[in-house]
């Protein structure tokens, strides 16, 4: 007889299924990385280039289990010349065209490397730029992605468009947000949960901030963070780390936390074989000690045991 789940936690096979999905991607983070690619931000995108490794070995050594993807847009004005670059690089054309993250491996590292190394940091005429560009591209890369924990990163020194957004006499596009509004993009971002921070290096993006945190705040969602950045490179990486191990942390205890509920809800009968590799890593986390070492050809078996160890009063 197959183990039963506990008294009232009985599930349907197709809630269970959902529930192991949501889970499954939450495993996975998704890290975009949005940067100012004008002149005065060149040494800033040298260290962003530099500090790859780093990066990924800070996020890394907080939760080793976690899959993490990337993506890059860096954006420059309206009419500049290349206004938006992207890593990994949109595929296909038109309405076929996919913005898929890349999975960080030490190849995607060398690869991303060689795009930064090329990623000229010029333009920039009057003091605002193109945000909202910037912000369509990683809303098409976040819709793509299926990582279940998805971390926005904003690098600049400049607000962008529009009058609202600051105080200077000269805005070459002063009414861009008419047609372009970046807050689109921010209640989007809300509404998908994504954990925001920008990293602001100078104090005239202060109004724009602040209206970026109300369009989020008003979407119910809390996880806006702004910081002020010291005037040093040294100081990006830092923030960056600290900003994406804390969402990964997060994601982790909350990841925990629901591996010990789904196990009790598990009943063996109604899962089908594929789904045993993704019942047996949720076994690991919720309980290591439940799941013997893997062995070719009995898996299927391993995991029964754990399952009835696992409901076994």
């Amino acid at each position: 007889m197959p183990p039963q789940p506990a008294a009232g936690l009985a599930v349907s096979r197709q809630n269970l299924l959902s529930k192991l999905d949501r889970f499954r991607k939450r495993q996975h983070t998704l890290l975009v990385l949005v940067v100012d690619c004008t002149e005065t931000m060149g040494r800033y995108i040298k260290e962003i280039e530099n500090q790859i490794h780093t990066i990924v070995d800070g996020i890394r050594s907080v939760e080793s289990r976690q899959e993490l993807h990337f993506v890059f847009v860096g954006y420059r004005d309206v009419k500049a010349n290349a206004p938006i670059q992207c890593f990994p690089p949109p595929q296909g054309e038109g309405a076929q065209r996919i913005y898929a993250p890349g999975v960080v491996t030490d190849t995607f590292q060398a690869e991303y490397a060689s795009f930064m190394s090329g990623l000229p940091a010029k333009d920039g005429d009057d003091i605002p730029e193109d945000i909202f560009t910037a912000y369509d591209y990683a809303n098409r890369y976040m819709e793509h992605s299926q990582c279940g924990t998805k971390v926005l990163f904003h690098v600049t020194e400049a607000p962008c468009h529009g009058r609202k957004y600051h105080d200077f006499r000269r805005d070459n596009y002063p009414d861009y947000d008419q047609t372009h509004p970046p807050e689109l993009f921010l209640r989007k971002f809300a509404q998908m949960n994504v954990d925001f921070y920008f990293g602001s290096l100078h104090r005239r993006t202060d109004k724009m901030v602040q209206i970026f945190k109300e369009a989020y705040l008003q979407q119910g969602n809390q996880n806006f963070k702004a910081r002020r950045i010291e005037e040093n490179p040294y100081a990006l990486t830092r923030e960056i780390i600290h900003a994406v191990t804390g969402s990964v942390n997060r994601a982790w205890q909350s990841i925990e936390q629901d591996a010990v509920r789904l196990r009790a809800l598990f009943d063996a009968a109604t899962l089908a074989a594929p789904r045993m590799a993704v019942v047996r890593r949720i076994l690991l986390i919720a309980e290591p000690s439940a799941v013997p070492a893997a062995d070719e050809g009995k898996e299927e078996a391993l995991i029964q045991q754990a399952l009835e160890r696992a409901f076994d009063p």
